[in-house]
């Protein structure tokens, strides 16, 4: 390995099995395979391969971004890079201290205080205990505990935990910083902080592998980035044009599953299969009415749903439900929660306009879905998820937060009455 090298992969492969006796197995074998004259080069009945022909080498000061749908191999690939578990074959070179931050927390025991625990913690990621006792302070600081730095560990929130945990991890001065999607450790103050702690440990000379469905850590933090697809690799390069490459795939997937699902029920069939109402459509709209399927971020957006109720109805709520296709975080805009009353829906057909002017969300694809409820528990009485839209990146413009915007609603003359503020908890709705 070069003298610049920090991490050094050459022909990398990985195979587990799908069940519990099997995986024992083929653990035993590939540690002792010349014995049983294993070939790891081919898969026993259950197994399948993790990671396959994996080449790559990170020098000192680069950053490397992984990113791939769940399941594609990128987990496994840090577990390897850090010595947590053994190739099937291939070779993998690692040069200074690691910091792997896969499961934050692990290692920790509930029966001892934070301050025990961070002696304990930091000791296992190979520092001194005058090393240990020399960053002390920094790390309480950082991980903001405050006086619960005394209290047994079992006490603390999960948050607490990876918190002690990012701060422990971030202050034992590493060479390779081993990052697996804990940059949502905290309120956004606090991941902030870990981004900006992230960047002085590279500023000082360390390099960084970091796995994560957010575009905004990839592209902030990282200078280049691999794409991987079923443990293998789809694409190499600057962390723009694999993202751009990444978000494309998951674009034509979720165009594919929603261009497959069967179409809402007609009205008619609603009444033989007893629902109270049903959704003939949903469109989404630019201000002049245009039907669209892509905006830029600033630009307004209407969402018009089309139903039909076979009663009357009252205590509901008309619910969209913006996904990102990428970045695990979800905005969840309520007619009830937003404009602070239940509608009443009469019998017949109306149709709800719900704008949202304007829209600022990270470029990406959104997938929609629209449900109406009833009730303080929001019982569903229908759904779709047929839609979706594409939020495009401004021309040499760069916009790294989410948005949430002002939401004006049409409802088509359907009366509005106000809930009971201790009938309606929307303490678990998922927001930005």
């Amino acid at each position: 390995m070069s003298d610049n090298a920090v991490v050094r992969v050459n022909g990398l492969n990985k195979k587990f099995n799908r069940d519990l006796k099997g995986s024992f197995t083929s653990g035993i074998r590939t540690l002792i395979g010349g014995a049983f004259k294993e070939n790891p080069s081919k898969l026993k009945a259950g197994e399948f391969w993790a990671l396959r022909n994996i080449n790559l080498e990170l020098r000192k000061g680069e950053s490397l971004g992984l990113v791939g749908v769940n399941g594609s191999g990128k987990t496994t690939l840090l577990r390897l890079i850090a010595g947590v578990i053994n190739p099937t074959s291939g070779t993998i070179e690692t040069r200074g201290k690691i910091a792997p931050m896969l499961a934050l927390g692990a290692g920790f025991e509930p029966s001892l205080s934070g301050s025990q625990n961070v002696y304990l913690n930091m000791s296992l990621l190979g520092m001194t205990t005058d090393e240990i006792r020399s960053s002390y302070d920094a790390v309480v600081d950082f991980a903001e505990i405050g006086e619960s730095i005394d209290a047994p560990l079992g006490t603390y929130s999960t948050g607490m935990r990876m918190r002690l945990g990012f701060a422990c991890a971030v202050h034992t001065d590493p060479q390779l910083l081993i990052v697996d999607e804990v940059l949502a450790v905290g309120d956004a103050s606090f991941r902030v902080k870990c981004r900006n702690k992230i960047n002085d440990i590279r500023k000082g000379g360390a390099s960084l592998i970091l796995v994560s469905h957010s575009r905004l850590s990839i592209e902030y933090l990282t200078d280049r980035a691999i794409y991987l697809q079923k443990g293998q690799v789809l694409a190499e390069g600057d962390s723009k044009s694999v993202l751009d490459a990444y978000e494309a795939d998951q674009t034509r997937a979720t165009r594919e599953k929603l261009n497959s699902r069967d179409k809402p029920s007609t009205s008619a069939t609603s009444i033989e299969t007893g629902k109270k109402i049903t959704i003939d459509h949903v469109r989404l709209l630019d201000n002049a009415g245009h039907e669209i399927e892509q905006i830029f971020p600033g630009e307004d957006l209407t969402v018009e749903v089309a139903v039909t109720a076979h009663e009357d109805l009252d205590e509901c709520a008309f619910n969209v439900m913006f996904k990102p296709v990428v970045e695990p975080v979800v905005y969840h805009p309520s007619s009830t929660r937003d404009e602070l009353g239940w509608v009443q829906i009469t019998k017949g057909r109306h149709t709800v306009r719900m704008k949202f002017d304007p829209v600022i969300y990270l470029p990406g694809l959104y997938s929609i879905r629209v449900n109406i409820s009833q009730g303080s528990m929001m019982d569903i009485l229908c759904h779709v998820e047929e839609k979706s839209v594409r939020v495009l990146r401004p021309e040499g413009k760069i916009i790294r937060s989410h948005y949430i915007p002002p939401l004006h609603i049409d409802l088509a003359g359907l009366a509005v009455t106000a809930p009971d503020p201790e009938d309606v908890d929307f303490e678990g709705a998922e927001d930005l």
